[in-house]
């Protein structure tokens, strides 16, 4: 294993994606892997060409041609991309454009439910204005989901992200919609909040989608977390929850996405949903997450975190739009 990485010139900063590729020959019977010596099981006569496979695969399942197209480029370029030899983000976002593909996710059924606790949440406060947290919050897929909700209720909806930029366009993108309820800030969330501005037990809820299994340790994430949030607030994170090979072999050309380094994560930064409510008891909080159902739990990619310190309300009575919106949940996973 060491040698051939050597011998294919993978940069260190990729020795996890080089693994998992290793780890994908090795589960499909390609390799045979033996302490660090790999036995090549198969003779390349035997292998089918991956024009041969896209090519059916599109045919079989046409919404998955983005995917496709984007596995090719991806791959495509992993000599150059894997090596330095050029930078391998630049393949992802050429020009600064992301070449993700239509989501083709369960992450809409769970942001629409953080959307619908959001609201309950706000509407149960009997007039107490609720202070909002949107950590990593980005392009704002959960932002333009949500704020709308809130026009005419008593709230400060904090956005913030660690890269300037979306701060700086969400603002300007709220001034012209008159979103004057929405306040904004950077924020690393790796990093003690009360070293950056953010006051301790400050907030009712946070919110995000896809950020905390992106940072390196999700326990002290967690914790940084924690000390923002109020006693009876609630944390509501939309989290991937299942490692696809798909995602691996694209997003993982992102650096970032291998930055895990935690006692819990191994060979994914994605953690199941037994794991994410483990992690949080662990930490305090009485939490779930959805779906409860074991069956679809086995088959949804994303699920929604649901986190309170105090649990006299909220996760032990959530609202009716849970129960609702998760049975909907499984007849489109059927």
């Amino acid at each position: 294993v060491t040698n051939l990485r050597h011998a294919l010139r993978i940069a260190p900063r990729f020795e996890k994606l080089y693994l998992s590729l290793i780890r994908m020959l090795v589960e499909d019977e390609f390799v045979r892997a033996d302490g660090d010596r790999l036995e090549f099981l198969r003779d390349s006569q035997e292998i089918r060409r991956s024009v041969d496979l896209r090519q059916e695969i599109a045919a079989d399942f046409p919404q998955l041609r983005e995917v496709l197209d984007l596995l090719e480029e991806c791959v495509s370029h992993y000599g150059k991309a894997l090596s330095g030899e050029i930078d391998a983000i630049s393949v992802l976002f050429p020009e600064g454009r992301s070449r993700s593909p239509v989501d083709n996710s369960h992450a809409d059924i769970y942001k629409h439910l953080l959307k619908e606790i959001v609201r309950t949440f706000v509407e149960r406060s009997r007039g107490k204005k609720i202070r909002i947290l949107e950590v990593g919050a980005g392009q704002g897929q959960l932002t333009d989901l949500v704020v709308p909700e809130l026009r005419d209720s008593n709230v400060e909806y904090y956005f913030t992200d660690i890269g300037r930029s979306f701060v700086l366009d969400a603002e300007r993108r709220a001034v012209e919609s008159d979103l004057d309820f929405m306040k904004f800030g950077i924020l690393d969330i790796s990093r003690n909040p009360g070293e950056q501005g953010f006051g301790n037990q400050s907030f009712d809820l946070i919110l995000g989608l896809n950020v905390v299994h992106a940072t390196r340790d999700i326990e002290d994430t967690l914790e940084n977390l924690k000390s923002v949030l109020a006693p009876a607030g609630m944390m509501l994170l939309v989290e991937a929850v299942k490692p696809e090979r798909w995602i691996d072999m694209t997003t993982g050309l992102a650096e970032g996405w291998w930055h895990f380094d935690d006692r819990i994560r191994r060979d994914s930064p994605l953690m199941d949903p037994v794991e994410w409510e483990d992690v949080f008891q662990g930490l305090g909080f009485h939490a779930h997450v959805f779906p409860r159902n074991e069956a679809q739990r086995s088959r949804t990619d994303h699920g929604l975190v649901v986190a309170q310190l105090d649990a006299e309300e909220g996760v032990a009575e959530l609202p009716a739009a849970v129960t609702l919106q998760e049975s909907d949940e499984q007849r489109r996973t059927r």
